[in-house]
């Protein structure tokens, strides 16, 4: 960790280890408050680590406040100014700005999702994307790189959970998002090309006329309310 100082206190600095001295007290942003406060007792006895005799004195620390105050005051006009041309300012403005390179990682069982297969990535990426904003939210075809399992036991979950807090609009081929996922709506499109298609019907899931769309077009649809018969004891 370093520190700039003045032209005109740079060799008492190094000679007296005031920058160790420093360093073992304060980090950069604590020794800017210190030295902006203008108060020399925050910065007088400490001593560098090790060597209790080398204190600062309070005329070491004087000095140290002097050599950094950033302002001067005109007494005639009453008014204070910038010294240095706003050096002194500006140098302890930099010691208080704090780089932090932020790593963020998103872990599924302990492993980075980066090493998982695609169907774990979306399981473990789909929860931080659905609870990051409470605007309604998209998603076309979430099952897709996803094997049944995960999507019976972990995306049915997510979106039932998910939809007491947001509105979620899901386009899907796979019937057990529809049902496990607990659709509040279905909508049944019928496709007449690949770009235009119409509304066969919408309601329910637990209208007959869904179910029976839902297991007409979705292979698998009659054994995903079977699952469902069998959580609800319906």
């Amino acid at each position: 960790m370093k520190h700039k100082v003045p032209h005109s206190f740079a060799a008492q600095y190094q000679r007296r280890r005031i920058a160790e001295t420093l360093r073992a007290h304060f980090n950069p942003v604590t020794l800017g408050r210190a030295l902006l406060s203008g108060d020399p007792a925050l910065v007088a006895g400490k001593h560098p680590a090790g060597d209790p005799t080398n204190e600062i004195t309070p005329a070491d620390a004087q000095k140290a406040m002097d050599a950094w105050r950033p302002w001067g005051k005109d007494e005639l006009a009453e008014v204070d100014w910038l010294q240095d041309d706003g050096d002194r300012l500006r140098g302890l403005m930099e010691l208080q700005q704090v780089e932090w390179d932020d790593h963020e990682s998103i872990l599924l069982k302990d492993r980075p999702v980066g090493e998982l297969s695609p169907g774990q990535r979306s399981s473990a990426m789909l929860p931080l994307i659905a609870l990051a904003e409470p605007t309604p939210l998209v998603i076309d075809q979430p099952e897709d790189n996803l094997d049944n399992r995960l999507v019976g036991q972990v995306l049915t979950d997510i979106l039932a959970s998910l939809k007491e807090k947001r509105q979620v609009i899901v386009c899907t081929h796979n019937p057990n998002i529809v049902v496990s996922g607990d659709a509040e709506q279905v909508v049944v499109l019928d496709a007449s090309s690949d770009r235009k298609g119409a509304v066969l019907r919408h309601g329910s899931i637990d209208n007959d006329d869904i179910v029976q769309s839902v297991i007409d077009i979705m292979e698998g649809g009659a054994e995903a309310f079977r699952v469902r018969q069998k959580r609800y004891g319906l």
